[in-house]
């Protein structure tokens, strides 16, 4: 695999150069330092995957930006575009952009939330995910490079269980603790900041599936 900042040999023709397409000045999605990082590998790791794809290619995308063609402005892929900027690319290959041709900014917008917003799309079945995770676990394949994760997200997916009512005490692991065992209120302590979201999505989860009539409520103090 070629190296960040390499110069890059594909044709003229097929580059666009990033400096033409507009970032929009309203999206509304960010990215941390660690997720761009993550970003940057699945790209780099997947670009070989492209059809006719050699390590003259430059780096590819998988999945298409959206660029409106009434404008020139992005709509969806800001980030992947400042994951190639960091990767050292000024451009973006032709057949990884896709347009759409919208000219009422309100629909423009519209587009760009519905792109992005993740209350609209799937969640993990985390079952089936670790299976996949175990198939591919083989010599010379780099896991977290491959699937954007690092060692601490593999650790606590095949660690993190979330135990029914009246398993609190069953509990095992770093990440989760369970003071209040057996009780109506479960207090839960996430030692890792960043682990909180996580946790409380798999425990929500874990919820509606047991008990579907009832209702949760998830108060998340300091």
């Amino acid at each position: 695999m070629y190296e960040e900042g390499i110069e890059m040999k594909v044709k003229e023709e097929y580059k666009v150069p990033l400096s033409e397409i507009e970032t929009a000045a309203y999206n509304p999605r960010k990215i941390s330092v660690d997720a761009l990082e993550r970003l940057k590998q699945s790209i780099i790791s997947h670009s070989a995957a492209m059809d006719g794809w050699d390590a003259d290619n430059g780096y590819r995308l998988i999945d298409p930006v959206i660029v409106n063609k009434a404008n020139n402005r992005l709509i969806g892929g800001h980030q992947r575009i400042k994951a190639l900027k960091e990767l050292g690319q000024d451009w973006i290959h032709k057949n990884d952009i896709r347009f759409v041709n919208v000219t009422d900014e309100k629909r423009e917008k519209t587009l760009n939330v519905v792109l992005n917003n993740e209350l609209a799309q799937g969640e993990w079945d985390y079952v089936k995910l670790q299976e996949i995770i175990k198939s591919l676990d083989s010599p010379g394949f780099d896991i977290e490079k491959a699937l954007g994760m690092n060692e601490f997200d593999l650790k606590t997916l095949f660690n993190f269980e979330v135990p029914t009512w009246g398993e609190m005490d069953k509990v095992e692991g770093e990440f989760v603790e369970f003071p209040n065992k057996g009780k109506e209120k479960v207090f839960v302590e996430v030692s890792d900041p960043l682990m909180v979201e996580e946790v409380v999505k798999r425990i929500k989860q874990f919820c509606s599936e047991t008990w579907p009539d009832k209702k949760l409520i998830v108060d998340q103090g300091d």
